[in-house]
């Protein structure tokens, strides 16, 4: 007989990583064999009965394939002919992968056909290395657990376990402040912050930031306490969270797009005694808080202006900012992040090599993407370029990524 004598058959198993491999085998055989049980059905008329949705880059039910070849592998027998096998010169993908087995007298050989689509040769060749690990270990014994069972060749467990882990580097021992006061007397006259025209040297921004942290702290402002700040972006919202760290303070960003019920709410449990906004902003800000409002840029009434403060040595242990989660699986929450927190992050090894040099500000500040905007360059000697307040859209984006050099 010349033909295609294959049914398919649809497995379904679910794996349990609590149950012992012995089980999962077990099941696993008593799905096969029921489905075999059914096997005169044709797969044709299973797909017509059930009608699933159909997509047209998939096939119905299933689209993993496992095969077993175990028919003759010897060429038939036909009087007056000669017969040789021909490999396709091309092997079509009909699922997204089908695992082919054929019997041997040594053993089962493996063969994986997959979507390019989908899957690259490299993808495809680790899986095939992880089947085989598996198959090794269910083979010396059935009583282990499903989800002990290891699947990492050695060489990619040394990897994983040992060379992606090998993160330790110096970091240096200060706080926010600290590190930006050595960065200042580097090279002050440096380039720190960009906002359209406005440019900023580290020893203009350190002499701002210093002018409004001694306003913090003539209203009281001590270590880890937290400060309000509500703010567009700008040059002036980056002297504002310089300047509470200053103080010793922890800034508390508040995000713009919030309803003010919101910031209130925000303002109120993280017990912020300080709100500091800008001209845009004050009348909200007045309107959510009734505590000290400082609005940057302006002098304060009940303060001259070279009023002092005490000379600060902060923490690194001390809380640097407290940033509230979106609250879109309940109750908006607080994060705490220590200044030694965020020195970590700014000297990352991956930001080694002037890569992050000149960094585009355009998150907004209660984003955690903020910390690394700001602080990053700040603290490696390079610039921020601000981007302009309210939505941005591509164009724009691209605009001040080549208007300014952003790396």
């Amino acid at each position: 007989l010349v033909g295609f004598f294959v049914n398919t058959v649809v497995l379904r198993s679910r794996v349990d990583s609590s149950r012992s491999v012995g089980e999962l085998l077990g099941s696993v055989k008593d799905g096969a064999l029921e489905a075999f049980a059914h096997q005169d059905v044709p797969f044709e008329r299973v797909v017509e009965e059930l009608a699933p949705v159909r997509d047209t880059s998939r096939t119905p039910l299933f689209q993993a394939m496992v095969v077993l070849q175990n028919t003759p592998a010897e060429m038939p027998a036909m009087p007056g002919l000669d017969v040789q096998g021909l490999a396709p010169s091309v092997t079509p993908a009909s699922f997204d992968v089908m695992v082919e087995f054929q019997e041997a007298g040594d053993g089962l050989h493996v063969a994986v056909t997959y979507a390019t689509d989908l899957f690259d040769a490299s993808t495809v060749e680790r899986m095939a290395g992880h089947l085989g690990v598996l198959l090794e270990e269910i083979g010396s014994g059935t009583d282990r657990l499903v989800g002990e069972l290891p699947m990492l060749t050695g060489a990619e467990r040394d990897l994983v376990v040992g060379g992606w882990n090998d993160t330790a580097h110096e970091i240096p021992y200060g706080s926010v402040p600290g590190l930006f006061a050595e960065r200042v007397r580097r090279d002050p006259s440096a380039t720190a912050v960009v906002c359209g025209d406005e440019s900023v040297s580290y020893g203009e921004l350190d002499e701002r930031a210093d002018r409004l942290a001694r306003r913090l702290t003539g209203l009281g402002v001590r270590g880890e306490d937290r400060v309000g700040v509500l703010m567009d972006r700008s040059v002036e919202a980056v002297v504002a969270v310089l300047a509470i760290v200053k103080a010793g303070g922890a800034y508390l960003p508040l995000d713009v797009r919030a309803p003010a019920s919101r910031l209130g709410l925000v303002l109120a449990e993280a017990g912020a005694s300080v709100l500091v906004t800008d001209p845009a902003w004050e009348p909200t800000a007045r309107e959510i808080h009734p505590g000290h409002v400082v609005v940057a840029g302006k002098p304060l009434h009940d303060q001259t202006p070279d009023a002092t403060g005490p000379e600060l040595v902060v923490d690194p242990e001390q809380l640097a900012y407290v940033m509230y989660t979106s609250g879109s699986t309940g109750v908006p929450k607080g994060v705490a992040v220590r200044h030694r927190d965020v020195v970590a992050l700014v000297f990352d090894r991956r930001f080694d090599g002037g890569a992050h040099g000149r960094v585009l500000a355009h998150s907004p500040m209660a984003f955690d993407a903020s910390t690394y905007e700001l602080w990053v360059p700040l603290l490696r000697g390079g610039t921020v370029v601000v981007a302009p307040p309210g939505e941005l859209d591509p164009a724009t984006l691209a605009g001040l990524v080549a208007a300014h050099g952003v790396s």
